[in-house]
């Protein structure tokens, strides 16, 4: 019923005496809304659940046959007496970019553009015929009164006064958003490791400042501030290690790794490495000496610097991710070459999905050491990876996967790759690796810039909030390993994430799982 009621064709006026059908509908955040899709038979049921300290989002999608230039849309409490916090709710405008060789869509739905409110009230203008999003998320305080909260979902002709809503010159639509705040807390640190590249200087470039100076040094701030914010650290902190302005970083709980910087200068590697002992971080520490090891060469320098590493350094945890074995044997594995030499065993997915790579990765982690995982142009679908033009669950599920395999940290090589050579404009051109694969949208890149709309910094992405999401997944899967039996947690993970290439592709029984599992966690701390 309460879906059928959302789906409503209503009335908005555009101008004093004219009125235009539109039409209304919830999605959730876990799909991707295009200009042609239609209404749903069963819409969405317009209901967010969340844990204290957590994100989560839902999508208000519109829909007129004519142009609506300036619709008014605000989400307002339902009861002056039970509501959120006035800055719980975010609105942002759901953009699009171009995928011409996708057979498809000929473009996919990804920045997410913070809409300018006025009071508490944003304006989005309607195209005849395009169906359009409006991402609403919230942003759960971590001492939120847990419970039962009702919000109203407003959209038309109106305006507020002392917060309530007035008609204005002509009819409106009002929508209930039902809201549910678990009693548990997302912790602020979050236990799978995170380390994503900020590439600086296409960053610079795209918003005019020179790099050096002191407008790059806070533009890469709010570039790693933001990601900080989804629950991903970046390569490198805003400020050398041994700036003091790097210590707050450092000593963040949410920040649980950092790279070191490889040199044959050994006082220098020597004196980062006391000053992170002393400062008492150096377990969120890594190296990166060299990447994706193929030939005899690369091998032997990763040897050797990794060997460099762990004498001026004992303790430093060697990184090298790898995606096949040695090319000049093909019995050869990265096992057979490099224990001893890596503290993190770091296997692109599609290279790990082979059983003997499992085995032998689950023999490191006996060894006490790490077991991450990378994605970049490969693997594609059906596995899981965060290319524009794959389905948003694709994004979130991967967590789920690692929580299923037991590994503990993602790597992902940049999330601002905009080389000229590929793009000149990510708005316009997200084929971001065109020299290895010109069909892939939005690799090396989760943001987009925010000079084209006036933001002096990152403009942040479907795939990115899901990215989010499902780090705070892995939150929920981690608790319930403490609280729950482990055939139970099991059996939920299986439901979602049983293999690497079979999965949930259904948004509504995952979020009948994901609600369930909360529900759990909740009696569980009753």
């Amino acid at each position: 019923m309460l879906g059928s009621v959302l789906a409503l064709l209503a009335a908005v006026a555009v101008a004093p005496g004219v009125s235009v059908p539109v039409e209304y509908w919830f999605a959730p955040a876990t799909e991707k809304v295009h200009p042609d899709t239609p209404r749903p038979q069963q819409p969405h049921p317009g209901r967010l659940c969340a844990a204290l300290g957590e994100y989560e989002a839902i999508q208000l999608v519109l829909r007129a046959e004519q142009d609506v230039p300036r619709l008014r849309v605000a989400v307002l409490p339902w009861s002056p007496t039970r509501r959120l916090a006035p800055n719980c709710i975010e609105l942002f405008e759901v953009k699009y970019v171009p995928t011409p060789a996708d057979r498809r869509h000929a473009c996919f739905p990804d920045p997410l553009v913070p809409l300018a409110l006025d009071g508490q009230v944003a304006c989005v203008d309607l195209k005849a015929g395009e169906t359009k999003a409006v991402w609403v998320r919230l942003r759960v305080p971590e001492d939120a009164s847990p419970g039962a909260y009702k919000l109203r979902v407003v959209v038309g002709a109106f305006g507020l006064v002392g917060g309530l809503v007035q008609e204005t010159n002509g009819p409106f639509i009002m929508a209930p958003l039902h809201v549910t705040l678990w009693p548990f807390r997302l912790p602020r640190r979050t236990h799978a490791r995170t380390a994503f590249g900020i590439s600086g200087s296409y960053i610079a470039q795209q918003h005019g400042v020179k790099t050096g100076t002191p407008e790059y040094d806070e533009l890469y701030r709010r570039y790693y501030d933001e990601l900080l914010e989804h629950r991903v650290c970046a390569y490198s902190l805003p400020y050398g290690l041994m700036d003091s302005r790097a210590v707050p970083y450092l000593r963040d709980e949410r920040v649980n790794a950092f790279t070191v910087s490889y040199t044959d200068e050994e006082d220098r590697m020597r004196e980062e490495w006391s000053y992170l002992r002393a400062l008492g971080v150096a377990h969120k520490a890594w190296i990166y000496p060299l990447d994706e090891p193929v030939n005899r060469d690369q091998y032997t320098t990763l040897k050797r610097r990794a060997a460099h590493v762990h004498t001026l350094s004992p303790g430093l945890k060697v990184c090298s991710p790898f995606f096949r074995g040695p090319d000049w044997d093909d019995k050869l594995t990265p096992f057979d070459e490099l224990v001893g030499y890596l503290d993190i065993w770091c296997c692109n997915t599609g290279y790990y999905s082979k059983p003997e790579i499992q085995q032998l990765m689950r023999e490191r982690q006996k060894k006490g050491e790490e077991a991450w995982w990378y994605v970049c142009c490969g693997p594609g679908h059906p596995f899981c990876n965060f290319f524009v033009n794959m389905a948003a669950l694709q994004h979130r599920l991967l967590m789920w996967q690692m929580y299923r395999y037991d590994i503990t940290g993602l790597l992902y090589w940049s999330t601002t790759y905009w080389n000229p050579a590929s793009t000149k404009d990510p708005w316009e051109d997200i084929a971001t690796v065109k020299d290895i694969n010109p069909s892939i949208y939005g690799d090396g890149s989760l943001f987009y810039p925010g000079a084209r709309y006036g933001i002096k910094g990152p403009v942040t992405s479907v795939r990115l909030e899901c990215i989010r999401d499902g780090l705070e997944d892995y939150e929920y899967l981690v608790l319930a390993r403490r609280v729950l039996d482990q055939q139970t947690v099991d059996v939920i993970v299986h439901q979602i994430a049983p293999e690497l290439v079979r999965y949930e592709t259904d948004p509504t029984k995952f979020e009948d799982v994901r609600r369930m599992l909360g529900e759990m966690l909740t009696a569980a701390k009753g």
